[in-house]
């Protein structure tokens, strides 16, 4: 009996049809729902399982990027601090994954905030700390490693390598299933040959590749958008509810997966819209106004919904918001160089080549030409859509630096498009009688050749890099110090890149960039810089045009960086309190007789290359067209000699180093005859330090000790070993009117003497409590000396609060002054 029948025999006191449509509305809802819902799934699983049909091109290209990446999911993921030794992204998002199975379960930032909250982390965890720049992505990778880590944690596997493993081998299937769609959703709407050759170009680029080889949700987002693609070209021929649903749904979880809903909007408006018309003919009219507001309203709540699923704690806490807000807030802003749109699309152009970037920009040109014409090819036009939309996106929001593997759907329409130019040509060439097909099978087949010859080199380098991990620079920094060339308990403070076991280190410490605040905060015996941050781009840049000072540091600094490094050479350089150990860096030699050794020989010969471009010239002659082609093969030659020497380092044949240039400083002990320069205070206040009045921070400050010993607290800079500064003026910023000093002294002195006065300044406190600066001219003949230091007199309680001083070597009107 079903449920109307048996409410209707049922006998109450109240009217029955009144019972029976009270229960029976909200259940013919549900039902109706349920039945939209299953419709919606229904079409993204067709489009699914039509987008991943496996031919001859595809399988051929499937395999090689398995053997390629499948082999090494599992390196260097023994421990928390090996993992982290060369890609930034992996350690939190592991610890991220690991913390999931904590209190409240599913929440990625249980252990990532830990620390933050007064929470202590597993024992294996360590000291590691990513409370300040964790997790900041949405639920649906993780939320599909943690299908996978929870059960497998239950059965008793340990978090590493466990965690890691299943981070990077969800990667590698997020980016072999994306592939594949690219290529069906290529094969369905350019050609087979056109798809072969988007794909390889693809399958060849760095960053699809480095995305999906490594702890990174961006293979995942691309293989959830590309399958959305395919349900919005189902929406232009169908026009109905259920695909628009079903295309709300995976932009949902777009959004999920690395904030990717944005971006999407261009592409689901434009789909919703054609759709629409589809179905209504003609949308000026007041229902199809009404169907689209209804269409909108199903978008978006649709969206919403399954984003929430995906990310429930996005919704339910603080922390996601806090942390995205952070991020976004330092991507959003040029805190390092200027970024802009152009950088993002000359970036792009640089990635893929002239070539290719011409073919798909001629392609794209050609579609839209068409289109005003009114053939309009709307899978092509929604893919351009597409992939405008993401390099949009990121031209006007990524501003802190150039990451072009964020825009993987870019990448996909400029792969696709060029495809699409090599398939019109065949296509063309076609027509031809005769032997025109076979020409235009040439074409193609030579188009895809040449995409694999001028860049087999991108991932057959990322490839043996991965298999090389153990021979990097940045572990074998920490084999080095293990071996006793660093004591046990020495402080050792690190940027990036270096693994070194904080079991056997425990008083090591990974910063990131570093600044002289760093070192006088955490007084390490031992720095060491990597080249994969003062090599990167824009380091490389601000080092060659910042202006701050050594005690005086402003936001993302690279002072230290310029005191050590040539700006040009990045050599190490000498600097008063740091003594220069030695480097790491990429090398070979020959140690096959340890006894013996010798320089490594490679497979082709060093002159080889060299020999090829003036074969090649002499051949075609040096015009832009013969350099061109004797540059090419010249390449090819290097990339196959280089490739020779990684696969025989692999196979211990070689001795050789591959990955950043590492520096290793030791640090003199300040307050000693040639020791490294600190900032110096006669007391501070509980929790205050004098680093504070000279961090450039305007929002820490110092103040005496109320206990302190001294009657007349002071506050000063040792400039270190052999340094000596002759400050032609003083500028204090005082925290508060009302602890202001009246009356200040100046004093100097050198190693090992008494302190001097160079003056006594009264402070006019009316002028000073208004401004909260005071500034002083030091009078002349005072001279270099190595302390300086500020006296503070006539003060009531010991109570003075400082936020910044300054020994200026400059005039008032000396720009260098400004930060």
């Amino acid at each position: 009996m079903n449920l109307k029948l048996l409410l209707q025999n049922i006998r109450l006191p109240i009217k029955q049809p009144t019972l029976v449509a009270v229960i029976h509305t909200p259940l013919g809802w549900l039902s109706a729902f349920r039945h939209f819902f299953s419709a919606c799934i229904r079409i993204i699983v067709e489009e699914a399982r039509g987008h991943l049909r496996l031919d001859v091109p595809l399988a051929i290209m499937a395999i090689v990027y398995l053997a390629a990446f499948a082999p090494v999911i599992s390196r260097v993921t023994e421990t928390p601090y090996i993992l982290r030794c060369c890609i930034s992204d992996e350690a939190p998002l592991s610890m991220a994954l690991d913390g999931m199975r904590d209190v409240p379960y599913g929440d990625p930032f249980n252990f990532v905030l830990a620390p933050s909250k007064g929470k202590r982390l597993p024992p294996y965890w360590g000291k590691i700390n990513y409370a300040g720049v964790g997790y900041y992505y949405g639920g649906v990778y993780m939320g599909l490693a943690f299908l996978i880590y929870a059960p497998l944690q239950a059965l008793g596997l340990p978090p590493f390598p466990t965690a890691p493993i299943i981070l990077r081998s969800l990667s590698l299937l997020a980016g072999l299933l994306a592939l594949m769609m690219i290529y069906n959703f290529g094969r369905y709407h350019i050609g087979r040959f056109g798809a072969s050759v988007g794909a390889a170009i693809l399958l060849t680029d760095h960053y699809f590749n480095y995305y999906s080889s490594i702890i990174h949700p961006d293979t995942t987002q691309l293989m959830l958008a590309i399958l959305g693609l395919a349900v919005a070209v189902r929406h232009l021929r169908k026009g109905d509810l259920e695909s628009l649903g079903g295309l709300a749904l995976i932009s949902g979880l777009v959004q999920g997966t690395k904030l990717g809903g944005p971006w999407m909007i261009p592409m689901v408006a434009l789909v919703t819209v054609k759709g629409l018309m589809l179905e209504r003919g003609n949308l000026f009219t007041l229902q199809a106004a009404r169907e689209l507001v209804k269409r909108v309203l199903l978008l978006a709540g649709i969206s919403l919904v399954t984003y929430f699923i995906s990310t429930p704690y996005a919704f339910l806490s603080a922390d996601f918001y806090y942390m995205t807000k952070i991020v976004l807030g330092l991507m959003s802003q040029s805190w390092l160089t200027p970024t802009n749109a152009l950088s993002w699309i000359s970036g792009l152009w640089t990635n893929f080549g002239a070539v290719v970037m011409a073919m798909a920009l001629t392609a794209a040109i050609l579609i839209c030409i068409n289109a005003i014409r009114g053939s309009v090819r709307w899978p092509m036009f929604v893919l351009l859509i597409f992939g405008l939309s993401q390099l949009l996106w990121y031209s006007v929001n990524g501003k802190l630096w150039v990451e072009l593997g964020y825009m993987l759907g870019t990448f996909v329409a400029v792969a696709l498009f060029a495809g699409e130019l090599v398939e019109a040509l065949g296509r063309l060439l076609a027509r031809v009688k005769g032997t025109g097909r076979a020409g235009a099978q040439i074409v193609c087949a030579l188009a895809i050749g040449a995409v694999i010859v001028g860049r087999w080199w991108s991932p057959a380098a990322l490839a043996l890099t991965w298999r090389a991990t153990e021979l990097m620079t940045s572990i074998e920094i920490g084999r080095w110090a293990e071996a006793g060339n660093i004591p046990r308990d020495a402080r050792i403070i690190w940027d990036d890149s270096a693994f070194f076991d904080l079991n056997k280190f425990p008083n090591g410490y990974m910063y990131g960039l570093l600044t002289y605040n760093e070192l006088y905060a955490y007084r390490p015996d031992y720095v060491i810089l990597s080249s994969s941050v003062f090599g990167s781009p824009h380091f490389a840049q601000m080092r060659k045009t910042q202006r701050f000072t050594m005690q005086n540091e402003g936001p993302f600094s690279v002072r230290l960086y310029q005191d050590l490094l040539n700006s040009e050479t990045s050599e190490p350089i000498a600097k008063s309190g740091i003594q220069y150990v030695r480097s790491f860096s990429e090398g070979a030699r020959d140690c096959t007789e340890p006894s013996q050794p010798k320089m490594y020989e490679p497979w082709f010969g060093e002159a080889v290359p060299q020999r090829l471009y003036r074969s090649v010239i002499g051949l075609l002659g040096a015009n832009p067209i013969g350099v061109w082609f004797a540059a090419g093969i010249s390449a090819q030659a290097q990339y196959a000699n280089h490739a020779g020497r990684m696969i025989d380092s692999i196979r211990g044949k070689i001795c050789a180093s591959y990955g950043p240039t590492i520096h290793v400083f030791r640090v003199i002990p300040p307050g000693t005859e040639q020791g490294f320069s600190q900032p110096l205070a006669s007391s501070s206040w509980d929790g205050l330090s004098p680093l504070n009045a000279f961090d450039g921070d305007t929002q820490s400050y110092w103040m005496p000790s109320p206990n302190g010993a001294d009657p007349e607290p002071w506050v000063g800079f040792d400039f270190g070993g052999g340094v000596t500064k002759s400050p032609v003026r003083v500028k204090i910023e005082w925290l508060k009117s009302d602890l202001v000093a009246p009356q200040v002294e100046i004093e100097y002195a050198d190693w090992g003497q008494e302190w001097r006065s160079a003056g006594l300044f009264p402070i006019d406190t009316a002028n000073s409590a208004s401004s909260l600066t005071s500034e002083f001219t030091l009078p002349s003949g005072a001279g270099d000396h190595r302390l300086w230091r500020i006296v503070f007199h006539e003060l009531t309680n010991r109570l003075v609060a400082v936020r910044e001083i300054r020994f200026l070597d400059t005039k008032p009107a000396d720009p260098s002054e400004a930060r």
